[in-house]
């Protein structure tokens, strides 16, 4: 697949109001209303301004308007993702249950409770290859009107924060995973520690487990404990 297939493939994706950056060369882009790509940040770069002129080629192709008339210069690419991530960050504060006749900001959902749920695999190609990966969304509820939504993994951490993804409530048992010093801790004192090594499945209930938990370990108990 060409730079441009590629290219057009993400475009035709893309819905309204989701970021796209191009890591490893600035480029953060937003799809706008309609048919709107903006142009919101960019590495001074040569190299960003060829790739800017494959995406907005390929947009152009499809009938839409670019603007790149005023992004943002950023300097790397650690700043071009905190760029991106605030930006995300942002869009999700704004965002509004989308219930009939309900107006509670999505960030109010309730969360604690929300349920990671196996899409299945997925393939993509890249660099001529076909690579398969799992997907993966969390559901939440809104707390006023019992409306659910879906969520990719990364907006669910921008709304509760890395360290509430170390809790992972599933059919039968909730694992909490620990830190080197934490585990440490545990195992000189506990003969009978009872720590676990998340693997794929949880061996309880039969259950996929989330990649981000896999190869942690963890403490583990019953839900019914948490009664």
């Amino acid at each position: 697949m060409t730079m441009e297939e590629e290219v057009g493939a993400i475009l035709d994706r893309l819905q309204p109001h989701q970021v796209w950056d191009l890591t490893g060369q600035g480029l953060v882009y937003m799809k706008g209303e309609g048919e709107m790509l903006t142009l919101i940040a960019t590495f001074n770069t040569m190299d960003a301004a060829k790739v800017h002129g494959v995406v907005k080629g390929e947009a152009l192709k499809r009938g839409w308007v670019v603007n790149d008339e005023s992004p943002r210069v950023i300097q790397s690419q650690d700043e071009q993702m905190e760029f991106s991530l605030d930006l995300k960050r942002q869009q999700i504060g704004q965002m509004i249950c989308p219930g009939e006749d309900c107006d509670l900001p999505i960030a109010a959902y309730d969360f604690q409770n929300a349920h990671w749920r196996f899409l299945g695999d997925k393939v993509v190609e890249q660099d001529g290859e076909e690579l398969s990966y799992e997907d993966w969304g969390v559901e939440a509820s809104c707390p006023v009107c019992s409306n659910t939504i879906l969520m990719p993994p990364r907006d669910f951490e921008l709304v509760v924060g890395t360290e509430a993804l170390e809790t992972f409530r599933g059919q039968q048992r909730t694992y909490e995973v620990l830190h080197p010093s934490s585990i440490t801790e545990i195992v000189d004192s506990r003969p009978d520690h009872g720590l676990v090594i998340l693997g794929t499945i949880c061996p309880v209930s039969g259950e996929r487990l989330p990649i981000h938990l896999r190869g942690r370990v963890a403490v583990s108990f019953n839900n019914e404990e948490e009664e």
